[in-house]
């Protein structure tokens, strides 16, 4: 998948096991360049494979990307003979910043949408006003239930959620957090992480997965499953040593 800036579109191009295209180039869009309607920007996509076949994609779609632009979150899954969507992943239509979105696909089938948003639920006392949400949906794109937090932490410098699927059918999403421990102040930060059943529901609580260390900086942390059941995060750390 690949998001191309300067012509405010994002695309997939398949290729076989020899790395020959499988096909031309298509562009992943909000419904609006096909429409005839001035497009936005849409960039930053996500990709994973489903299932018994095809793929999901996950991107952010916005006019300018300036700070306090209104910008959304769309999904659209893909087979060999059926392209769904796109769809409007948040629930509201409305000027909140919306970035770093991520997709899974639980054990029973449905998948796993995350993104952080700006602006939404934000207590008076908030130094950084980003949260993170999630949702769930079916197969077909049709919403199984509304949007959610996915930390119990006050809304105050969450952002960049990843996800992986467990060899259970379960999700990991992990996300930064800015301040929280004790003492940090709210530029240092720590990845912390959330794990939920094949049907959605939470497994125990929230747990911070890079050991704390003085003057923290996590970022760009990355998950993946194991076989035996486990996961494996890898970040970056500009603090630690």
């Amino acid at each position: 998948v690949d998001s191309d800036l300067s012509s405010s579109f994002s695309q997939f191009h398949a290729f076989a096991a020899d790395g020959t295209p499988a096909g031309p180039e298509i562009p992943l869009d909000s419904g609006k360049m096909v429409s005839g309607v001035e497009p936005d920007i849409d960039r930053e996509p996500r990709l994973i494979e489903l299932d018994g076949g095809g793929f999901a994609a996950v991107w952010l779609s916005g006019e300018t990307f300036l700070p306090h632009d209104p910008v959304d979150i769309y999904l659209q899954t893909f087979d060999a003979d059926t392209v769904v969507g796109p769809f409007r992943a948040n629930m509201e239509f409305n000027d909140l910043l919306r970035l770093d979105a991520d997709i899974a696909q639980l054990g029973d089938g449905r998948l796993f949408v995350a993104w952080s948003v700006e602006g939404q639920d934000v207590p008076p006392d908030a130094n950084n006003p980003t949260g993170v949400y999630g949702r769930l949906f079916n197969l077909d794109g049709t919403p199984a239930g509304a949007e959610f937090r996915v930390t119990d932490a006050p809304v105050d410098g969450q952002a960049l959620p990843r996800m992986t699927t467990l060899a259970d059918g379960g999700v990991v999403v992990s996300w930064l957090a800015y301040g929280r421990d004790p003492g940090d102040s709210v530029s240092e930060n720590g990845v912390y992480a959330q794990i939920y059943n094949a049907d959605g529901s939470e497994r125990g609580g929230e747990f911070r997965v890079v050991p704390e260390t003085p003057n923290g900086y996590e970022l760009h942390q990355e998950l993946i499953g194991t076989q035996d059941g486990g996961f494996v995060a890898i970040w970056w750390d500009s603090g630690q040593f």
